[in-house]
C-alpha cells in the first residue's frame, strides 16, 4: 500500500492577482466612510473579493469559498434592499417588519460568509481565514450587545492578514489514482 505522502502530486499555481484583488477588496471598507460615494466602494470591495475567491477556487479546484461568499453576498444585498424599502414605504410599521424579516436574513448571510472564509482557510492552508470565519460568526451574532462590533473588526483584520500572508503561489494537491479509487472511510 502506498504511503500518503507519495500519493500526492503537487502543482504550483500563481494566485498573486487574486491575492491583490482580495486585499484591495477587504481594505475597501475604509474608503466606504467617504460621504456620498462610500457605498460604491463597499460594493466594489464585495465584488473584488468575489472575483478573488472565484480565481482562487478555480486554480485550486474547489469553488466552495466563492459559492458560499456569493450566497452571502446575494442574501445580504437583497436584505439591504428589503429593509430600505420596508422602512421607506411603511414608515414605523416598516421598521418592525424590517427587523423581523431582516435579522434571520442577516444571520443567513453571515453564515454563508463565515463558511466562505472557513473553506478558503482550509483549501489554502492559511489559518487567518479560519480565524476570520470564527470572529465573523460570533461578531455577527453578538452585534446586538455591541461587543459584536469589536469581534467584526477583529474578523476584518484577520481577513486582511490572510491576504497579506498568502503566498504568491499555492500548491494544488491531487491524490494519485490508487488512493482515489479506495473507498472513503470515516472515523
Amino acid at each position: 500500500m502506498e504511503t500518503v505522502e507519495s500519493s500526492f502530486q503537487y502543482e504550483e499555481v500563481d494566485v498573486s492577482t487574486e491575492r491583490m484583488l482580495g486585499l484591495i477588496g477587504v481594505l475597501s471598507p475604509i474608503a466606504s466612510l467617504i460621504p456620498y460615494i462610500g457605498g460604491a466602494f463597499s460594493l466594489l470591495g464585495w465584488v473584488l473579493v468575489l472575483i478573488a475567491l472565484h480565481g482562487i477556487g478555480e486554480k485550486l479546484g474547489d469553488d466552495r469559498p466563492f459559492t458560499y461568499y456569493l450566497y452571502g453576498f446575494i442574501i445580504g444585498f437583497v436584505t439591504l434592499i428589503l429593509i430600505v424599502f420596508m422602512i421607506v414605504a411603511l414608515q414605523m410599521g416598516g421598521v418592525i417588519l424590517a427587523l423581523l424579516i431582516g435579522i434571520p436574513l442577516i444571520i443567513a448571510s453571515l453564515y454563508y460568509r463565515k463558511e466562505a472564509w472557513y473553506m478558503l482557510g482550509r483549501i489554502t492552508g492559511i489559518n487567518e481565514f479560519v480565524e476570520a470565519s470564527k470572529f465573523l460568526w460570533w461578531g455577527g451574532l453578538t452585534m446586538i450587545i455591541l461587543v459584536g462590533f469589536v469581534l467584526l473588526l477583529v474578523a476584518w483584520i484577520y481577513q486582511i492578514l490572510g491576504f497579506v500572508n498568502m503566498p504568491r503561489t499555492l500548491k494544488k494537491g491531487r491524490l494519485s489514482s490508487a488512493l482515489r479509487s479506495e473507498p472513503y472511510q470515516s472515523w
